[in-house]
């Protein structure tokens, strides 16, 4: 006797998703991952102390005015290399924050999220990637 394949298989049930359900590719299953722990990251982050907000812009705001005032009180001249010296200290400064605060918070994005993971859609990675790109949407 032939098989016929136009019929569909119903000796094994598909439990992969629930009936009726519409299926998602895998980039739209990890643009909602990473959407929904940007949100969570970004909540906790500016909501867990009440001067939250505060502190995101008036940290590196203060450490590049004391670069700054540091630099213009000791050390002579206006110019690096043709160019003001403040906005050279601001580039290098930005630059600088962001890349040690990227490494800094991507250790600990792993073992934060651990407890996502039980969710098949949720990769090792995701956290390293969404942390990241919070950092830099900071700065």
């Amino acid at each position: 006797m032939a098989i016929d394949s136009s019929r569909p298989d119903f000796s094994q049930p598909d439990f992969s998703r629930p009936a009726g359900a519409p299926s998602r590719s895998s980039w739209r299953v990890a643009k909602s991952v990473w959407f929904a722990m940007f949100m969570r990251e970004a909540i906790s982050r500016t909501m867990a102390d009440r001067m939250g907000w505060f502190w995101m812009i008036f940290e590196p705001l203060a450490i590049i005015g004391v670069m700054v005032s540091v630099r213009g009180l000791f050390m002579s001249g206006r110019h690096i290399a043709g160019a003001d010296y403040v906005a050279w200290m601001v580039v290098g400064l930005m630059g600088f924050m962001l890349f040690r605060e990227n490494m800094m918070r991507s250790i600990g994005a792993v073992e934060a999220n651990r407890g996502l993971f039980a969710y098949r859609q949720v990769k090792p990675i995701d956290p390293v990637l969404v942390r990241c790109f919070l950092e830099g949407m900071e700065l």
